[in-house]
C-alpha cells in the first residue's frame, strides 16, 4: 500500500505522525500544520484503491466536505497528490471526540434531555448538505463524533466518501406525472400516490458527473434504504433520512434497530422495516415518528431532515421525565416563579413514571418547591373552612340584626327618591321655560317675557337668565334702526355732516346708509378691519 510508512513524511504544510485508522478506501493519520501549529487529520487513498474512479471519489470527497461549510461537519483544509499522482491526501480538522458507536457502547442510551438538543443539530448539518445539494448516502454512528463542550453533546458528521451530487428538487405537478417513475428504479418497492408539493429529481450540470453505476448498491447495510440497495445512484435526501432515524432509534434506546450476519439478512430486515417499540418510558407518539421516517416509499418519509427533527421534539415533550426537566429548567431560568410550580395531581402522576435517581438536583428543587406550595395552599385550604363556618354562624346572627336596619333605609331610599322625582319634574319645567323665553326673544316673540318671568321665579336667577329678562322687558319701539355687517363685527357707526346718510365700518369694509329709509346705498371693501371713519 502507498501509505505504508508515511508516519514522519510531508505531505504538502503537513506532517503525518501515527496512523489511527483505516478503511475501505483509505487509512487516516494524525498530522499537524507546522506553519499554523494546528493538529490535522491526514487521509490516504489505498495505493490497491488508486484507479480513476476511485481517485476521482477521493477527490469529489474533498470538494464535497469543503462545500459544507457547517459548524457541525468536520471542515477540509487542503487536498494534493504527491509521487508523480500515485499517492493522494486530503488534510481535515481534527476533532476531539469519541464516535457516536463508542460514546453509546461506554456510556448507554442518550436521555432525552442530551439527545433533542444533539440530535437537532445533526439534522441540521444533514439539512445543510441537502440545502447545498449533497447526499451523504452513509450515515451511521462511527461517522458521527460525540463532542462535549462546556456539559453539552455536540455532532460533528464526518465521511463524505461516498456522498454525491443531489439531483436538483423542482415540485412535482402532479400525483401521476412521469417523473415518479425515475426516483426508485425498482418494482419491488411499493410506492403510494405521491403527496402534493414533494419533489422529483432532474441532473444537476456536467461537472458534477455520475460516479456510482446506475442500478448499484452502495453504503452500510444496517443502514440503507430499500431504494439505496437497489439503485444508490438514484438515493437522494430521503435516504439520509431514514438512515436519520435507525440511529435515532440506536441513541434512544441504545441497541442495534438492525442486528445480521449476512449482508442478505439485512436485506430482509428492511424490507420488513418494522421496528420494535421503543420501551417503557417513550411516548407512542415518538415509535409514529421513527415508524413513518422508514417507510419504504421515500416520498412517505418527512420532507426534510429539519421536519424529522421537529416531530421528534415535539415526540419528546410528551415523556415524563422530560416534561420534569424542561418544566425545572423554566421554573430556574424565571428567576423561581411560584406560578409555574406544579399542582398536586401533576406531580404525583409525573413522579410515579420517573425513577428518583434519575432527578437532577435542579428538578429536586423545582419538586420540593412544588410540594412546599402544595402544602400550604392545604393549610390555606383548611384555615378558609375554619373561616367559613364562623362567618357562617357570625352571618346568621348579622343577618337578623340587620333586617331592620335594611328596612329602615329602604323607607329612607324611597323618601330621597320621591324628592328627586320632584326636583327633577321642577328642574325640567324651568328649563322648558327657559326654553320657550329664550327662543322668543330671538324671535322677537311678544310672550318672551311671559316665559323668562316663570323661570326666574322659580328659583333660575343666574347672570344670562337675568340678562334675557331684562332684555325683553325693553320696548321694542324704543328701536329707531337696525344695521347689519357684511363680514364680522361692526366697530364704528356716524352720520354725514349734512345728516342725510350714516356711514358704518366693520371687519372687511364701510356702508353708507340712507338716514330716513335705512336702506343701504354703497359698500365700500376694505382688506383689513375699519375701525372708524370721519365724515368730512
Amino acid at each position: 500500500m502507498a501509505e505504508r510508512g508515511l508516519a514522519g513524511r510531508t505531505l504538502g504544510q503537513y506532517i503525518l505522525h501515527e496512523l489511527v485508522g483505516a478503511g475501505g478506501y483509505g487509512a487516516v493519520y494524525r498530522g499537524e500544520q507546522p506553519a499554523l501549529e494546528r493538529d490535522v487529520v491526514i487521509k490516504v487513498l489505498h495505493e490497491r484503491r488508486n484507479d480513476n474512479e476511485s481517485r476521482e471519489r477521493f477527490l469529489r470527497e474533498a470538494k464535497l466536505a469543503a462545500q459544507l461549510d457547517h459548524p457541525y461537519a468536520a471542515h477540509v483544509y487542503d487536498y494534493g497528490a504527491e509521487d508523480e499522482g500515485r499517492l493522494y491526501w486530503i488534510a481535515m480538522e481534527r476533532v476531539r471526540g469519541d464516535p457516536l458507536d463508542a460514546w453509546l457502547d461506554k456510556h448507554g442510551p442518550m436521555p432525552p434531555e442530551q439527545f433533542g438538543p444533539f440530535f437537532e443539530g445533526l439534522c441540521e448539518v444533514i439539512h445543510a448538505a441537502h440545502k447545498q445539494g449533497i447526499v451523504h448516502r452513509d450515515l451511521k454512528p462511527s461517522n458521527i463524533m460525540v463532542v462535549e463542550c462546556e456539559g453539552r453533546l455536540l455532532p460533528k458528521l464526518l465521511d463524505f466518501g461516498i456522498a454525491k451530487w443531489h439531483r436538483r428538487p423542482e415540485v412535482a405537478p402532479d400525483a401521476g406525472a412521469d417523473e415518479d417513475r425515475d426516483i426508485v428504479k425498482t418494482e419491488r418497492l411499493p410506492v403510494r400516490p405521491r403527496r402534493a408539493g414533494r419533489t422529483v429529481a432532474c441532473y444537476d450540470s456536467e461537472s458534477r458527473r455520475q460516479l456510482t453505476p446506475p442500478g448499484g448498491c452502495l453504503g452500510s447495510p444496517p443502514y440503507m434504504p430499500l431504494e439505496q440497495w437497489v439503485g444508490a445512484d438514484t438515493a437522494g435526501p430521503e435516504a439520509d433520512i431514514y438512515a436519520l432515524a435507525i440511529i435515532a432509534y440506536e441513541m434512544l434506546t441504545g441497541r442495534r434497530l438492525f442486528v445480521a450476519n449476512r449482508t442478505a439478512d439485512y436485506l430482509d430486515q428492511h424490507k420488513r422495516a418494522c421496528p420494535p417499540p421503543l420501551g417503557d418510558g417513550f411516548p407512542p407518539a415518538l415509535d409514529l415518528v421513527i415508524q413513518c421516517a422508514l417507510d419504504q416509499d421515500p416520498r412517505a418519509r418527512p420532507a426534510t431532515a429539519l421536519e424529522l427533527a421537529s416531530d421528534l421534539r415535539s415526540a419528546l415533550r410528551k415523556i415524563k421525565r422530560e416534561q420534569i426537566r424542561a418544566a425545572a429548567q423554566q421554573w430556574a431560568d424565571q428567576g423561581a416563579a411560584p406560578d409555574l410550580l406544579w399542582g398536586a395531581d401533576v406531580l404525583k402522576e409525573t413522579l410515579r413514571s420517573v425513577p428518583q435517581q434519575t432527578i437532577s438536583p435542579l428538578e429536586r428543587s423545582f419538586v420540593a418547591a412544588s410540594q412546599r406550595r402544595i402544602r400550604r395552599s392545604r393549610r390555606a385550604r383548611r384555615a378558609l373552612v375554619a373561616i367559613a363556618a364562623v362567618v357562617a354562624i357570625g352571618g346568621f346572627l348579622y343577618r337578623a340584626a340587620m333586617q331592620t336596619e335594611l328596612a329602615q333605609k329602604q323607607t329612607q331610599l324611597a323618601q330621597e327618591q320621591a324628592r328627586s322625582a320632584r326636583e327633577l319634574a321642577e328642574a325640567r319645567v324651568t328649563d322648558s321655560e327657559l326654553e320657550q323665553g329664550r327662543s322668543a326673544l330671538l324671535h322677537g316673540e311678544p310672550d318672551a317675557q311671559l316665559h323668562l318671568s316663570r323661570a326666574y321665579q322659580r328659583d333660575d336667577r343666574s347672570p344670562s337668565t337675568a340678562f334675557m329678562l331684562a332684555r325683553s322687558m325693553q320696548p321694542r319701539l324704543s328701536e329707531q334702526a337696525r344695521f347689519t355687517n357684511t363680514h364680522g363685527r361692526m366697530w364704528w357707526a356716524t352720520f354725514s355732516p349734512d345728516g342725510r346718510q350714516i356711514v358704518t365700518a366693520g371687519d372687511r369694509d364701510a356702508r353708507i346708509w340712507d338716514a330716513r329709509t335705512y336702506q343701504p346705498l354703497f359698500t365700500l371693501p376694505h382688506s383689513a378691519e375699519v375701525y372708524r371713519v370721519q365724515p368730512r
